[in-house]
């Protein structure tokens, strides 16, 4: 379980877009032959064995991109219709907040992997 916070440590109010977390899997230790899939809180990718990216804050939007297109410094992208595969790809869950923190506050968001 991997659990990210913010803290505001700043006086002022502090504009927060989301949480974002990604996974490039190469799921069975190769990167062409993955098959990528997602549910509205969930991405996973397999082959013979897989892996899963799973959100449990509230409102998450999960994705599949190609490792080549993906941009990690874009709070939105377009994904993949699903499944995808056979391929190289990147799962992708964002949380989207988007409002002002108030000093000393926080935010949390909170991701599980799992294998299969």
């Amino acid at each position: 379980m991997i659990k990210m916070e913010l803290k505001n440590i700043s006086g002022n109010p502090v504009k927060v877009h989301g949480f974002t977390r990604y996974f490039d899997g190469d799921i069975d230790a190769t990167r062409q032959g993955d098959i990528y899939d997602h549910t509205l809180d969930t991405v996973s990718g397999r082959e013979v064995n897989g892996l899963s990216l799973t959100a449990l804050s509230d409102s998450p939007v999960s994705t599949v991109h190609t490792f080549a297109s993906i941009k990690l410094d874009a709070c939105s992208q377009a994904g993949l219709a699903t499944p995808a595969g056979p391929g190289d790809y990147v799962g992708r869950i964002h949380i989207p907040m988007g409002f002002n923190l108030a000093p000393g506050k926080s935010e949390v968001a909170t991701f599980v992997y799992r294998r299969f």
